[in-house]
C-alpha cells in the first residue's frame, strides 16, 4: 500500500508542468529572455517572453517573468494581467502571489476584495490537471477494489470501495466546479494609463467615471468595439476595447483583447 502511495504521488508531482511546453528553440528564447531581465533590458526580456506565448502554450513561469518586466518597467496593469495568467498555471507559487500583492499595491483604483463562491474560491488553489490526475489515480483505485472485491469479498474491501468511490465523487464535483469556474471567469484588467467609461457604447455618452492602469474590472458584454465592464456593485459601464484586457479572453464578450 505504501508503494502504491508513493507511485500516485509521484504521477502528480512528475513533469513541472513550467517546463512541458518548451522545445528546444523555446528554451533558447527563454534563456534570452532571461538574460535580457537579468540585464536590466526589460522591454526586450517582455518582448521575448511574448514571441514565446505567441508561438505555443507556454507554462506559467513565462506568465510570471513578463509580469515581472512589466513591473519593472511601472506598468502596473500588464504586469496584474500576467500574474494573474500566471496564477491560473501556478496557484499556490509564494513568489507569484506576493508579486501579484505588491502590484496589486500599486494600482490607484483599490475595490475591495469579494469573497465570492467559497467552492469556486477553493477551486482556484488548483491547477485542471491536477484535478485531472486526481480524478485519473482515484479511477484507478476504485477499479482495483473493485475487481479485489469481486475476486476476493471481504467486509473491509466493502467499505474500502465506499470510501474511494464517496472520494471520486466528490473530486468529479470538485472537477466540474472547476470547469464551471473557468467558463464563467469573465476578469479583465485596465491596462492602460486611464479609461473613460460611459453611459453608452459611444464616444457622445455621458462619461460616468475613470479608471486607471491596472484596475480590475468584470466584462459583462461587448458590442463592437466596446465593452460593458462593471468595477463594482454602484460603478458600470461602456468603454473602448483597446484599453482592457481579459484574463481569460473569450470570444463572445471581448472584441480586440490587449495580450500582453
Amino acid at each position: 500500500m505504501k508503494r502504491l502511495l508513493f507511485i500516485i504521488i509521484a504521477i502528480i508531482l512528475a513533469a513541472p508542468p513550467s517546463l512541458a511546453w518548451a522545445g528546444e528553440a523555446d528554451h533558447a528564447l527563454f534563456y534570452a529572455a532571461n538574460q535580457a531581465y537579468k540585464e536590466g533590458r526589460y522591454q526586450e526580456a517582455a518582448d521575448q517572453y511574448r514571441k514565446l506565448i505567441a508561438k505555443a502554450p507556454v507554462g506559467g513561469s513565462v506568465y510570471f517573468n513578463l509580469g515581472n518586466a512589466y513591473l519593472k518597467m511601472d506598468q502596473v496593469g500588464l504586469a496584474i494581467l500576467n500574474y494573474e495568467k500566471a496564477k491560473i498555471l501556478l496557484p499556490r507559487d509564494p513568489d507569484l502571489n506576493f508579486n501579484l500583492g505588491f502590484a496589486i499595491d500599486k494600482r490607484l483604483d483599490q475595490v475591495e476584495p469579494s469573497n465570492g463562491a467559497f467552492l469556486s474560491g477553493l477551486a482556484r488553489h488548483f491547477t485542471g490537471m491536477e484535478i485531472f490526475w486526481v480524478i485519473a489515480v482515484l479511477n484507478l483505485l476504485l477499479c482495483f477494489f473493485l475487481i479485489l472485491r469481486l475476486w476476493k469479498p471481504a467486509e473491509w474491501n466493502f467499505y474500502v470501495v465506499m470510501a474511494v468511490g464517496l472520494i471520486w465523487l466528490t473530486a468529479v464535483f470538485f472537477g466540474i466546479t472547476k470547469w464551471y469556474d473557468a467558463s464563467q471567469d469573465h476578469r479583465a484588467v485596465v491596462v492602460a494609463d486611464k479609461i473613460d467609461v460611459r453611459a453608452g457604447p459611444g464616444d457622445k455618452d455621458t462619461l460616468l467615471f475613470q479608471l486607471h492602469d491596472g484596475s480590475p474590472i468584470t466584462l459583462e458584454r461587448q458590442e463592437g468595439q466596446w465593452s460593458l465592464v462593471r468595477f463594482s456593485q454602484e460603478k458600470r459601464g461602456w468603454t473602448p476595447n483597446q484599453g482592457i484586457a481579459a484574463i481569460r479572453p473569450l470570444r463572445q464578450q471581448t472584441g480586440k483583447n490587449t495580450e500582453a
